[in-house]
């Protein structure tokens, strides 16, 4: 009894780190021993309770897979017998992972959480001491939700430096915090049991589940509930590197593995197996030094096939108006380097002049030769051959020909007066008057 009324003084009256549906199944489990009516069935009860389970290493990768499963509290650990699942203390897992961090076989860690969260109490501490004792150890730790990181438990998987999510099932989120208060001053009545308080200071009774809770008790609690809320959305915030406004903006929901990593709140969807290679890989390949949690070191992602799909299909259609924007910056590239080309050309051509090796070189360049070939079609045009020079004739050629111009008669063969007559016939008709006159002085005549 004493055990149970431990664990109520745990749920009532507290501010709580829990999934909606995880906090009325741990409500349920207690209820018919503290006095509230159960609201949750006993086969849902009965799915939260997990089986048991220790940390495994992998000898050859040096990873050891540590479960944080069931319910979180500050301190101590209770049996799935009393509260509707295994329960693990903050305490314990801080003892814990410090061992894994001192020995020397550990690369890294991986924690494999399925939770719907649990104590505020405690939390806090364990996420700011988690990146620095990984960073000062030198060893990763890495998280899956497999299935449930919910409230206190998404708190905790959010100081990892890489956060995966299991695909299909896996439930992350619910940051948001709440105050659970029991009256039952009407069940005491109806017993006809009556409950007094003796007590000094005014706020000494504030809560108890024998009275409804005043306005002023009421504003307090929400005041608790507000600060823890603010600190629990500045370190998802942080240690996811988001907007606190993009947090506060979940409003306590609980995502699906897409959405979750839309959203920022998870590096990745993949499965234990895959997360465990990809693990793996990462501590095999080589290193500067350590990267600590929060940087900007690139993340591998991991998809099921679905995701992969969908993700390969944005990427196509990323890709194509990247194309199309490519493709109208090269046109225009071309297009003003063609205007250029033409203007160039159109002077070069202005400066040759009539040149005709110029003129087919310049055109053979404007219909697209590239310009080797048309130098060679310039060099086979010919420059057009010149008109033969007149013969020069000597001094006693020249008197010659005067001296037959001015003998030769203007006669034809046909007895035709003609002025220009040919010099050759004229220098014939000139040589035979020359032998007529020589015969005919020494007294020949011709026949």
């Amino acid at each position: 009894m004493t055990h149970l009324a431990h664990i109520a003084t745990r749920l009532f009256n507290t501010p709580l780190l829990l999934t909606p549906e995880y906090a009325s199944v741990v409500t349920s489990v207690l209820s018919d021993r503290v006095g509230v009516v159960p609201f949750a069935a006993d086969e849902v009860v009965q799915s939260y309770v997990r089986p048991k389970s220790r940390a495994v290493m992998n000898r050859r990768s040096g990873i050891v897979t540590f479960p944080v499963v069931g319910g979180l509290i500050h301190r101590g650990d209770m049996e799935a017998s009393s509260s509707g699942g295994d329960m693990m203390s903050y305490t314990r897992l801080h003892n814990q992972l410090e061992t894994l961090f001192e020995d020397d076989k550990v690369r890294g860690i991986l924690l494999d959480i399925d939770s719907g969260g649990g104590e505020a109490a405690g939390l806090s501490e364990l996420v700011s001491w988690l990146p620095k004792a990984s960073k000062q150890a030198g060893k990763p730790v890495w998280g899956i939700a497999n299935t449930t990181a919910g409230s206190a438990a998404y708190w905790l998987a959010s100081a990892t430096d890489r956060l995966f999510a299991a695909p299909t099932a896996s439930r992350i989120g619910s940051v948001g915090v709440y105050v659970q208060h029991v009256d039952v001053s009407k069940q005491v009545e109806k017993k006809g049991v009556v409950v007094s308080f003796i007590y000094a200071g005014d706020h000494k009774i504030d809560g108890n589940p024998f009275a409804a809770l005043s306005d002023e008790v009421r504003a307090s609690i929400q005041t608790s509930v507000d600060r823890l809320y603010g600190e629990f959305v500045s370190a998802v915030a942080s240690n996811r590197d988001l907007d606190e406004k993009a947090v506060r903006a979940t409003q306590a929901r609980v995502y699906g593995p897409e959405e979750a990593y839309e959203l920022g709140l998870v590096d990745g969807v993949g499965g234990l197996g895959s997360v465990l290679a990809a693990f793996t890989d990462h501590l095999n390949r080589p290193s500067v030094g350590y990267t600590p949690h929060g940087d900007s070191m690139s993340k591998e992602l991991i998809y099921d096939q679905a995701a992969l799909d969908r993700a390969q299909a944005a990427g196509v259609a990323t890709g194509k108006a990247e194309s199309a924007s490519a493709i109208e910056s090269l046109q225009k590239q071309l297009a003003d380097a063609a205007n250029e080309r033409k203007a160039l050309l159109a002077a070069f051509a202005e400066v040759a002049g009539d040149s005709p090796k110029v003129a087919v070189f310049v055109e053979a360049l404007n219909d697209g030769v590239a310009p080797a070939t048309a130098s060679k079609f310039a060099a086979k045009i010919e420059a057009p051959k010149a008109a033969p020079a007149a013969e020069t004739k000597t001094a006693t050629q020249v008197d010659a020909d005067r001296l037959m111009q001015r003998h030769a008669p203007n006669v034809s063969d046909d007895g035709d007066s003609e002025a220009n007559a040919d010099p050759k016939a004229a220098r014939l008709a000139e040589i035979s008057g020359s032998m007529k006159a020589f015969n005919a002085s020494r007294g020949f005549k011709a026949k």
